[in-house]
């Protein structure tokens, strides 16, 4: 490591460390700082969030869901804390958010290297792990959107509990336990994935502490039992509070072709870490359709081989990798299909970036072991100049470095992130359903219906993209179409009230303008039949009842607005109208057999009824 004695001197002490960790992550994020809010997340917990802008709505936080009240699966309260204190210092301005998000990440590489230093014990390598977390172009979805607050902030408590963790095992200090406990609970609120931590902690006492006494000490059993108490009152909490919801696969079959699936993209974040390119948003991966496929049966069959040739020559590696092996499983557990489906659109995994913030830690760890390795092997050969493999390295950290600048110029701007992961994989539904989003705050509403359609097309089961293609009709001036569009949409629970105000004001707007078409065609009784249609649609039986008898006015046969009118009359409890207008359609010659038939069964009732 003689090639490097520079090094060794620059990074002499951890504030010159940090300093530099500090200026590359500045250099690299600045431009994301002139971000304004996205359209996804951001929309809702910030700007439209009136529950921020009171630093008193605070403890109810810790008592509600994260997205909607409806929403029973998140329940990250912290995550809003940095939010209602960064609207009461700084209101909306976007600038301050996205520094926040670089601040953390640089506590977090920092935080890295502290870790990595507890475990390699070599300053320069872990300096190389931190430097690599913090300027690596993987991590840009979560640090370069303000919404990917949530995994930033457990990241910083999973990896300070961690750190704080080791250093109880190893100085049987109670402080630093306690330090650990806290940094737990607040980890678990701040992001769900958090709770894998107390599996690191576990599989860290297995691999790396005590291991030759074949026992695992005293000071990690009693570190689990702490940890284990944290998170069954933190279930038992949301389960009191109704936020436990998970959407787990309807069977067996699914699961197994979910996780092999993500098992299939695993291959993919290994790639990303040594060659990012094609970074986008919101990263999906288009699930096995069955077990017959034969890239499903390639798929285990790659890990089958690839789990036989780690167990033969287990004896190889060291305590530590196979430790930050066993991390970097643990941390994509949550991710990886088995206890929940995680989709972005259906017949699709999500394959998201940010899920390796955490889990690139033992990734990068392990790069920069295998990197000394062939670094020193090479150099023994004499393969290849120190000078060679000098520039080598760097020119892969300066390749990394100048993606990131890159990805961070696309993520400032939000259409042109969107149009990037469209390009990746235009068949993602909330990609089409944010771009819709994109181009309806430009008021470009041909384009927005365009993206909405797509995104209700892909998924037709999501009323809220439905209700937004329609509302986008609305707006371009469609109103018949929006209509049709409405009316397909039964409405969740928690999408009624929109859906009724939508609707409302667009029946509103329809009557106003077949009111105005009457008086250039007051001869016209479609025009007047499709009023009181809209009348009805408001509940305003009067008005429709009198727009569809100035329908049948003009058009004595007109059996669409004579049935119209009878259910009208019914809905007014005009027994007597309704009865004249029913028994008109049971004698009337040209009235639908449908029609008919009905207006006989009521007829029936109404004369039971008196």
């Amino acid at each position: 490591m003689s090639a490097f004695n520079f090094f060794d001197q620059l990074l002499k002490t951890n504030l010159r460390v940090f300093c530099l960790i500090g200026l590359f992550v500045f250099t690299a994020y600045s431009f994301m700082l002139e971000s304004p809010f996205k359209t996804m997340d951001d929309d809702f917990s910030i700007v439209n969030n009136a529950e921020i802008r009171s630093l008193g709505y605070i403890p109810s936080y810790f008592r509600s869901t994260y997205f909607k009240k409806s929403d029973k699966d998140y329940y990250r309260p912290m995550v809003y804390v940095t939010y209602a204190l960064e609207y009461h210092f700084f209101n909306l301005n976007h600038f301050f958010y996205n520094l926040d998000n670089i601040f953390l990440h640089i506590f977090n590489a920092c935080l890295v290297f502290l870790l990595a230093l507890l475990l390699l014990k070599d300053r320069f390598q872990s300096f190389a792990a931190a430097f690599l977390f913090a300027v690596h172009p993987v991590q840009w979805e979560a640090v370069g959107n303000i919404s990917g607050r949530a995994i930033l902030l457990s990241a910083f408590f999973v990896l300070s509990g961690f750190y704080c963790f080791i250093k109880f095992v190893r100085e049987r200090r109670i402080g630093f336990l306690l330090a650990a406990a806290l940094c737990y609970v607040l980890g678990l609120c701040s992001k769900e994935s958090s709770g894998v931590l107390i599996l690191t902690i576990a599989a860290f006492g297995l691999c790396l502490e005590d291991r030759a006494k074949e026992k695992i000490p005293q000071a990690i059993i009693l570190g689990l039992a702490v940890f284990a108490a944290i998170a069954a009152a933190y279930l038992g909490l949301r389960h009191i509070m109704g936020i436990a919801q998970i959407y787990p696969w309807p069977n067996k079959t699914l699961m197994l072709l979910g996780v092999t699936t993500f098992l299939k993209g695993v291959f993919i974040y290994v790639r990303l870490f040594f060659l990012p390119l094609g970074l986008h948003f919101d990263r999906g991966l288009v699930m096995f359709k069955s077990v017959g496929e034969w890239q499903f049966w390639l798929t285990l069959l790659a890990w089958g081989l690839l789990a036989g040739g780690l167990w033969k020559n287990r004896k190889e590696f060291s305590d530590l990798t196979i430790f930050c092996l066993l991390w970097f499983a643990i941390e994509l557990f949550p991710v990886s299909q088995v206890m929940t489906s995680i989709g972005v659109s259906p017949g699709k995994i999500s394959l998201a970036e940010h899920f390796l913030y955490v889990a690139s830690v033992p990734a990068l760890i392990v790069m920069v072991r295998l990197g000394v390795w062939v670094y020193t092997r090479v150099l023994e050969r004499k393969t290849a100049s120190p000078l060679i493999m000098r520039l080598g390295l760097g020119g892969f950290f300066v390749f990394l470095y100048l993606t990131l600048i890159s990805q961070n110029i696309y993520a400032s701007n939000d259409y042109f992130m969107m149009r990037d992961s469209l390009n990746a994989d235009p068949q993602n539904a909330r990609i089409q359903y944010s771009m819709g989003l994109i181009y309806v705050k430009a008021r470009n509403y041909p384009e927005a219906v365009r993206h909405f359609k797509q995104a209700s097309d892909i998924f037709p089961e999501k009323d809220s993209y439905r209700i937004a293609y329609a509302k986008a009709l609305t707006d371009g001036g469609e109103l018949l179409k929006a209509a049709q569009v409405y009316e397909t949409i039964a409405g969740r629970d928690d999408l009624n009230d929109l859906l009724k105000d939508n609707k409302t004001a667009l029946y509103r707007l329809l009557v106003a303008d077949y009111t105005k078409k009457i008086k250039t065609a007051p001869q016209d009784p479609g025009l007047k039949f499709a009023l009181g249609v809209f009348y009805s649609k408001l509940l305003r039986h009067k008005e429709a009842a009198q727009a569809y008898q100035a329908a049948l006015a003009l058009k004595p046969d007109y059996d669409d607005a004579l049935f119209n009118l009878a259910v009208t009359f019914d809905a007014l409890s005009d027994i007597s109208s309704a009865k004249e207008a029913y028994a008109r359609l049971a004698i009337s010659p040209t009235a639908r057999e449908a029609f008919r038939r009905k207006a006989i069964e009521r007829l029936r009732v109404l004369n039971k009824k008196g």
